[in-house]
């Protein structure tokens, strides 16, 4: 049975100042504080503060719970997961410039990805060159043919949508070759077999170009996907869950 998804995407400029405040570092666990303290890149420890806590504060949502409540985990392959009434539930995490993106549902193991390429100095003549050394031989062909103005639209639909897929079943870039996964040639949505040393995973994928945010999305599951929602900046309703919760779960403390 396809499963739904909900995907937000997030301006991480947009997110008030003083939600980066240093008080709201206290609200990560030991572990997560310890790696924040040893990033020195601004924008970076801004993407991994911010993220930690929206990606508690959405999932929370999604399981009528308290932010507080929810424990990222991560498998021995580093794929993040959450454990509630016993029952593991996938979702996954992905940025580019100041874009920030979670997809959360029920489409079994989820993976995600997003490239901004304003965020990106790829310039036409590092296309073809990266595409030989990761993409199919039909995929080179497509790109070879391409006028300039559809090849990088082309390069970034193939791109994301091997980042999904590998992200989906938790092998990232040091699993299986990028080119051994074949995106299909010029497909939105399609159906991918990846072949990894225990055997044969049947993948299902969905690629977006989003207008509003100039960015291209690609999600995959191991499961036939359903619905997708695409929630964009809905930072008022993200700061007023955050609060709500933060001062609910200070009250409860008190009493």
């Amino acid at each position: 049975m396809p499963g739904n998804i909900t995907v937000y995407l997030i301006s991480l400029d947009k997110i008030p100042s003083d939600f980066y405040s240093q008080s709201n570092n206290q609200l990560l666990t030991l572990d997560e504080q310890y790696r924040l303290a040893k990033i020195k890149c601004k924008r970076r420890y801004r993407e991994y503060l911010c993220g930690h806590i929206l990606a508690r504060v959405i999932i929370a949502h999604h399981q009528n719970a308290t932010w507080q409540s929810i424990i990222l985990q991560t498998d021995k392959q580093g794929k993040p997961y959450i454990t509630t009434a016993g029952t593991r539930i996938s979702f996954n995490i992905s940025h580019s410039g100041e874009w920030w993106t979670l997809a959360l549902g029920e489409a079994g193991e989820i993976g995600v990805d997003i490239e901004s390429p304003c965020n990106r100095s790829l310039i036409d003549e590092d296309i073809l060159p990266i595409a030989k050394r990761n993409f199919s031989a039909q995929e080179n062909s497509l790109l070879n043919t391409a006028t300039i103005e559809f090849r990088k639209k082309h390069f970034y639909r193939i791109w994301t949508i091997k980042e999904a897929i590998l992200k989906a079943v938790g092998v990232g870039l040091t699993g299986p070759a990028l080119k051994d996964i074949d995106t299909g040639l010029g497909a939105t949505k399609n159906t991918h077999s990846l072949h990894t040393g225990e055997g044969t995973i049947l993948l299902h994928s969905d690629y977006q170009y989003l207008d509003t945010a100039d960015c291209h999305l690609a999600i995959a599951s191991t499961l036939p996907l359903g619905d997708i929602s695409i929630v964009v900046n809905p930072i008022d309703w993200l700061v007023s869950e955050f609060n709500h919760s933060t001062n609910k779960q200070y009250v409860e403390n008190i009493v």
